[in-house]
């Protein structure tokens, strides 16, 4: 059995262990943990891990991405990484921290979550309801800014995937 919590400080060292267990390129690890440890930050950053007797197994970390990197007045919720331990693996974790993710953002009127993934988890990915491209293909989404309809691309191999939480309304940014 599991359970699911905030991620706190105290658990900085494990997270940079498990991050660095991921397939290179799938997880951008911070080099410091601290910040989007603990409460849910005004920016939206939050870290949850799942704990099996007591030793954290799996985390994901999330945060309104669009706001933060692009200055963009769009509250979409960024999957940044999912990862849970390959010995603790098909035991519901990873979908149970999704579906937190999930309730918790419908909860805040997220009206959208978006990530990238692994070509190989993409049917993993789509059975949670996620829409999820083909590798190199972006996400050609319902806003644009300026005119320009926004796309988001994964890099690498891997593929962009996003689940729409309210019906999408088509939307042009002025910046």
């Amino acid at each position: 059995m599991f359970t699911t919590r905030l991620a706190n400080v105290d658990d900085a060292a494990v997270l940079t262990t498990l991050a660095s267990m991921a397939p290179e390129g799938l997880i951008s690890a911070p080099d410091d943990w601290e910040h989007r440890l603990g409460e849910i930050h005004d920016s939206g950053n939050t870290t949850v891990v799942a704990e099996v007797c007591g030793q954290v197994v799996a985390f994901l970390w999330a945060d309104l991405a669009m706001h933060i990197d692009f200055e963009l007045d769009l509250n979409w919720l960024c999957l940044n990484a999912l990862f849970v331990d390959p010995a603790s693996r098909d035991q519901g974790i990873g979908k149970a921290l999704i579906t937190n993710t999930v309730n918790w953002a419908q909860k805040l009127g997220i009206p959208v979550i978006h990530g990238s993934c692994l070509v190989e988890s993409a049917d993993w990915w789509r059975a949670r309801g996620f829409t999820v491209a083909e590798p190199g293909a972006p996400w050609k989404t319902h806003v644009s800014v300026n005119g320009q309809r926004l796309q988001i691309a994964a890099a690498g191999d891997t593929c962009a995937m996003w689940l729409h939480l309210v019906p999408p309304v088509e939307v042009d940014i002025q910046k």
